[in-house]
């Protein structure tokens, strides 16, 4: 049974580690993240206000690649990230997310409301920005953005509630920002393979054809 809401308590030193570790994990992932110029402005322009980055959901790697945005931009992000993912590699993964602003939330319905309430603070906060994957889960495409989760989006809104409470002008930024991969090198033997394996994990006779 999973235990309860992990909370982010940023470890100075274990984020210095993390930090160290997401050039050797987009090496072994062979990815070079390349950010516009535009995009890393814009992020380290908005400061000391409650700020959220929207991205969309289009790989695994899509938190690597916001984690390496946040070293070119020399900023801390708070991420929210799926409960399961805190008990990979026997919890040592969900250790160092816990410890580098990385707190949990239990999907679907009920809402989590220990993850709903933690959210709506670190928003009115301000502290740090805050990083979303709105769409909820990994979708596999980058070139249409799915429906967005409604709980997300109320939890925006009830942040700025709570920031006019306390100041009239203080307004929650939402920064949209699109990750989409390239290829740099031919996909085709890799995919033949691939399916050539399936189908002969399903019997199906083998397709010699065009993909």
């Amino acid at each position: 049974m999973q235990s309860d809401f992990i909370q982010p308590t940023t470890n100075p030193l274990i984020l210095s580690l993390v930090k160290a570790m997401i050039p050797i994990a987009l090496k072994m992932e062979k990815l070079d993240v390349r950010p516009s110029e535009h995009c890393i402005e814009l992020v380290k322009s908005i400061k000391n206000t409650p700020a959220i980055l929207a991205v969309n959901h289009t790989d695994r790697c899509d938190p690597s690649v916001v984690a390496a945005l946040s070293l070119k931009c020399q900023e801390d992000f708070y991420y929210l990230a799926a409960r399961e993912l805190f008990d990979e590699n026997l919890g040592l993964r969900g250790w160092l997310m816990q410890n580098s602003g990385v707190y949990s939330v239990i999907r679907g319905t009920p809402e989590d409301a220990d993850s709903k309430a933690e959210t709506i603070a670190l928003i009115a906060q301000g502290k740090q920005k805050l990083v979303m994957f709105p769409e909820g889960d990994v979708t596999g495409r980058d070139d249409v953005m799915l429906p967005f989760k409604r709980d997300g989006i109320a939890n925006i809104l009830e942040a700025q509630r709570i920031c006019f409470e306390h100041e009239s002008n203080r307004t929650v930024q939402v920064i949209p920002l699109a990750v989409y991969y390239e290829v740099s090198e031919n996909a085709i033997p890799q995919l033949k393979n691939c399916l050539s394996r399936q189908e002969e994990f399903l019997g199906l006779s083998n397709w010699n054809g065009p993909i």
